[in-house]
């Protein structure tokens, strides 16, 4: 997401959606080549996600800081008053939606279909085409170095492959890709540390 970060200042991201497992895998379908057929699969030690949900109200929180750094980067002037004006406005929208919000509402996953959408239209559910927002979830990467884990420790193995919809040739070499992937010797390199 352009100029949005978490409250921690972590990157702000759309969840990849979920497709059909392979070999007993959850199988994630990024959207990072338009036109393309995309898969991956990301295994970890002790299974554990490398992402956390993004909650709501570190959504609104994110939205009012990012829109609080246009307002100060814009320079002081009567040329610039109604732009500061516009974006002061739509930053006392977003908080004030975040102190109206009760406290059980805050702490669901943030839901959207559009990350910039007017707060009263921001979270949808799944059903209404909403997509969770997540970001790297920091205990997942330990400090390398004197004080931190050891570097050469395989902690994560991401596999991704990319096809050409259009070639019944291509597809076909994707399926038995996906038929002879090795899933368990990907395992046991991560087994062994």
């Amino acid at each position: 997401m352009p100029d949005l970060t978490a409250p921690g200042g972590e990157a702000i991201y759309f969840a990849a959606r979920p497709g059909a497992a392979v070999r007993g895998v959850p199988v994630l379908l990024p959207e990072v080549s338009p036109g393309y057929g995309e898969e991956a699969i990301v295994l970890t030690s002790g299974n554990r996600a490398t992402w956390a949900p993004l909650r709501r109200d570190a959504l609104l929180d994110a939205r009012a800081a990012a829109l609080q750094r246009r307002i100060d980067s814009i320079p002081a002037g009567d040329a610039f008053r109604a732009a500061t004006d516009r974006l002061r406005a739509e930053r006392a929208q977003l908080v004030a939606a975040r102190e109206a919000m009760p406290a059980a509402e805050k702490a669901m996953p943030a839901l959207v279909k559009n990350a910039l959408a007017d707060p009263a239209a921001l979270f949808v559910s799944a059903e209404a085409g909403g997509r969770a927002l997540v970001i790297p979830d920091r205990t997942f990467f330990p400090k390398v170095g004197p004080k931190g884990g050891p570097k050469d420790e395989v902690r994560l193995i991401t596999v991704y492959w990319k096809w050409d919809k259009d070639a019944p040739a291509k597809v076909a070499l994707i399926e038995r890709f996906k038929t002879g992937l090795d899933i368990d010797a990907l395992r046991e390199m991560l087994a062994k540390n």
